[in-house]
C-alpha cells in the first residue's frame, strides 16, 4: 500500500525512525491529566496525549533544521514564534483528519475489508520492525504514541488516498489533459527530446575531461551526419526517425530514465539547451546545439502530462514513477479541496486546550 499524498505521511515516517529513551518516558509517567480532553474536531475528543505526539514530531521537525531551540516564544516567520508554529500544525493534523472523514461519508466511500486489513498489515509491519509487538508499543510510547493512535494515524491516510483516487483516479488518471493544460499554462513547461554526442569523457582515474580538438571533430562529423539523416525525412516521418536516430547514436545517460523525453522548465537544463528549445516551435529538430556536455540535437515536442517533470527527478530514485505532471496538477487540485474541507470542519476548544503548558508538552527528546 502507498500512500501518495507526500505531505499527510509525516506520522507514519516518524513513527518507525524516532525513539526518544527511557528518560522522556519516566518523565511522561509523571505528567497528570494526560487523558484530558483538549478540543474536538468533527465529533472526535483530541486528548493531550495524542496531541502531544504531534508535538513532538513537530518539535523535532524545527530542530532538525534549526538545531536545538532555547527560545521557543522566539519569532520562527511573520510574527509566529517556534512554539506557535508547533501548537497550529499539530492541531491541524487533527482538523486534517477530521475533513477527509467527514469527505468520505460525502463521497459515499466505505473501508472494506480490505482497506482494514492493510491497517493491520501496516501494525504487523511495525511490529515486526521492532521483534514482536510488545517492543513496538514501547517505541510507540517513547514517542508519545500507542498502539490505536497508530492504527488511527494509518486509517487516516488511507481514507486520505481513498478520497484522492475517488476525485481524479490512480495517479491522477481522471485529470483531463485540458485541466492539465489550464492549470500549468503560466508555469512554462518544454518538452524534447534529444540526441547528445559528448564532447567529454572519462580518464583512467575516473574524472571527466575534455575531449581532445581531434576527437571534437570527429563528434561533430557525427552530429552532422546526423542531422543530414533528419532533412531526408517527411515531416511526418521526423518523429519516428529522430526516435531511431536518437536510439542508434545518443551518448546521453539519462535516456534510460527518460525515454519518453524531458519534461522541463527554465533552469531545470543548462541555458544553451533551454534557449534552444525555446527557439523551436513544437515538432521542429534543431541544428547543432554546443553545450558543456556536447553536441545537441533537439526535438520540441508536445507537453505529455504522463512524464515526471525534471523538477521531481528525484522521486524516481524512491520509485515513484507515477509522480507525473497529471499527479502533480491532481495533488494540487486536491489540496485546494482539502483545504476548503479544513475550513468547514466543526471545531470546539476545551478550557484545557488554552492552559496546556508549552514547557511540559516540549519537556521530551
Amino acid at each position: 500500500m502507498k500512500t501518495k499524498i507526500i505531505a499527510l505521511l509525516l506520522a507514519l515516517t516518524f513513527l518507525f525512525t524516532c525513539g526518544c529513551g527511557s528518560d522522556a518516558k519516566e518523565e511522561e509517567e509523571n505528567l497528570e491529566d494526560v487523558n484530558r480532553v483538549l478540543f474536538t474536531a468533527n465529533g472526535t475528543e483530541v486528548t493531550e496525549d495524542f496531541y502531544r505526539y504531534f508535538v513532538y514530531y513537530y518539535k523535532t521537525e524545527l530542530e532538525s533544521v534549526y538545531g536545538i531551540i532555547s527560545d521557543w516564544n522566539a519569532e520562527l516567520q511573520d510574527g509566529m514564534s517556534y512554539w506557535e508554529y508547533v501548537k497550529h500544525m499539530s492541531e491541524e493534523w487533527f482538523l486534517y483528519a477530521g475533513a477527509v472523514r467527514a469527505q468520505m461519508i460525502r463521497l459515499g466511500i466505505e473501508l472494506t475489508d480490505e482497506d482494514k486489513a492493510v491497517v493491520e498489515e501496516n501494525w504487523t509491519a511495525l511490529c515486526e520492525n521492532y521483534g514482536g509487538e510488545e517492543a513496538a508499543v514501547l517505541a510507540l510510547e517513547d514517542s508519545h504514541c500507542s498502539k490505536e493512535m497508530y492504527k488511527y494515524i494509518v486509517e487516516t491516510n488511507l481514507i486520505t488516498e481513498k478520497c484522492f483516487e475517488h476525485m481524479y483516479g490512480i495517479d491522477g488518471s481522471k485529470v483531463s489533459d485540458e485541466d492539465c493544460a489550464d492549470k500549468t499554462a503560466e508555469d512554462g513547461y518544454y518538452m524534447t527530446k534529444h540526441i547528445l554526442i559528448l564532447t567529454t569523457k572519462t580518464d583512467e582515474a575516473g574524472n571527466t575531461v575534455e575531449l581532445t580538438e581531434e576527437e571534437k571533430k570527429e563528434a561533430l562529423k557525427k552530429a552532422e551526419s546526423i542531422i543530414v539523416q533528419l532533412d531526408q525525412c517527411a515531416p511526418e516521418e521526423v518523429e519516428g526517425r529522430f526516435d531511431e536516430l536518437m536510439y542508434s547514436f545518443t551518448e546521453d545517460p539519462g535516456i534510460a530514465a527518460f525515454p519518453d523525453g524531458y519534461l522541463f522548465q527554465e533552469g531545470d537544463m543548462v541555458d544553451e539547451f533551454f534557449n534552444g528549445t525555446t527557439a523551436l516551435e513544437i515538432g521542429e529538430y534543431s541544428g547543432i546545439v554546443e553545450s558543456s556536455h556536447g553536441y545537441h540535437i533537439i526535438l520540441r515536442l508536445p507537453v505529455n502530462f504522463d512524464v515526471v517533470p525534471m523538477s521531481h527527478s528525484d522521486y524516481l530514485s524512491y520509485g515513484y514513477d507515477y509522480y507525473t505532471l497529471r499527479y502533480i496538477v491532481a495533488e494540487e487540485m486536491f489540496q485546494a479541496n482539502l483545504n476548503s474541507w479544513i475550513d468547514r470542519v466543526e471545531v470546539s476548544y476545551d478550557e484545557a486546550y488554552d492552559t496546556v503548558e508549552m514547557d511540559s508538552l516540549l519537556a521530551f527528546g
